[in-house]
């Protein structure tokens, strides 16, 4: 679980999105570590069946929200999470096929050349 925060986020909010995961598991395993003890001792064996219910509602809810994102580079996964900052288009000055990259604070162009076309 711990991978797939790092792998959803865009590289701008990753920082701050894993560090959000990082507390959102450390919170509950924190209480966890007072409340077991305490629940072991009142309720006995009962315990372990509210906690594999916890695991189960866990695993629904990881087959329902999660993506998949096996075989999928980062750029493919920001894609499926934030609509695509991709425009494709013609090179005015040579032509050739340009693919141009849309960032809210810089903008990078890369020119993709088909040797064919070259004359």
């Amino acid at each position: 679980m711990s991978l797939y925060a790092p792998e959803i986020f865009n590289y701008r909010m990753r920082a701050n999105g894993t560090a959000v995961e990082k507390y959102a598991n450390a919170i509950p395993a924190l209480v966890l570590v007072y409340v077991m003890p305490i629940g072991l001792a009142k309720l006995g064996w009962k315990m372990y069946m509210i906690n594999a219910s916890w695991n189960i509602i866990t695993f629904g809810l990881i087959a329902m929200f999660w993506v998949e994102t096996k075989g999928l580079s980062l750029e493919e996964i920001d894609e499926l999470f934030d609509e695509p900052k991709v425009r494709e288009g013609l090179d005015p000055l040579t032509g050739a096929d340009a693919v141009v990259y849309d960032q809210e604070d810089q903008k990078h162009s890369a020119v993709d050349v088909n040797v064919n076309e070259v004359r």
